[in-house]
């Protein structure tokens, strides 16, 4: 072979592997995004709304705000948005009432029924406070120790910091409620009930229905389900 011919043809393999690679990615890619459609259609999500009951979460001191109440609201709006496009929706709790006497039995029964789902995404909905320091706000996203639920939560936080204008990122966080579920898991803090401004919007029915349809749009996205 001429040396012309190897200078022509060796750049030419070259970008022929890379072509292949990216194209046996690209179907690796699509084999994925349609396995979580096909789940998504067919066992929908996990909708955790934290605390309950005996354990009511953070209260604001600016307006008396209940975080167990709003995590309940927020988690039914979007369940309220999912099943509108048919998904079906497992909530851990349906109401204001804990799962369980104890804090420990109940999220024992939450991981019960997330792990027995089958649901390709499960997301548990709170919110934060920080009264050290009134002036922080914003949602953020924090995921399990996965792959997956760091993409997923990547994907919320980009979404919901464009609709509140926060700014937070999302973060790796060990927590009971994330670790050892076989789906893609998430804890989403919809905001600061600590931070004047934010607490009152958490309060409001529009302000939660913008969250519940940015958390929904999320998921959407992740999946890969395009025309929901």
């Amino acid at each position: 072979m001429s040396g012309i011919l190897r200078y022509f043809i060796k750049p030419f393999a070259c970008v022929l592997l890379i072509c292949l690679a990216l194209s046996i990615y690209g179907c690796a890619n699509d084999t994925a995004s349609q396995q979580r459609v096909q789940s998504l259609k067919e066992y929908g999500i996990v909708i955790d709304a934290g605390h309950g009951g005996q354990d009511p979460g953070a209260v604001s001191a600016v307006n008396s705000a209940v975080e167990s109440e709003l995590n309940l609201a927020i988690a039914k709006e979007l369940e309220s948005v999912l099943t509108e496009k048919g998904i079906v929706c497992t909530l851990t709790r349906n109401d204001n009432n804990a799962l369980a006497d104890t804090k420990e039995g109940d999220m024992n029964k939450r991981r019960d029924i997330i792990q027995s789902s089958q649901a390709p995404v499960m997301v548990s909905i709170h919110m934060n406070s920080f009264p050290d320091d009134p002036n922080v706000w914003g949602p953020q996203v924090f995921y399990s120790d996965s792959k997956s639920s760091k993409e997923l939560a990547d994907i919320l936080q980009s979404l919901l910091n464009a609709a509140t204008g926060g700014k937070r990122k999302s973060a790796y966080l060990d927590l009971f409620i994330l670790d050892n579920n076989p789906m893609p898991s998430v804890l989403i803090e919809c905001g600061f009930l600590s931070n004047e401004a934010e607490a009152q919007k958490l309060t409001d029915s529009e302000y939660q229905a913008l969250i519940a349809q940015t958390i929904a749009d999320g998921i959407f996205d992740y999946c890969g389900y395009l025309n929901p």
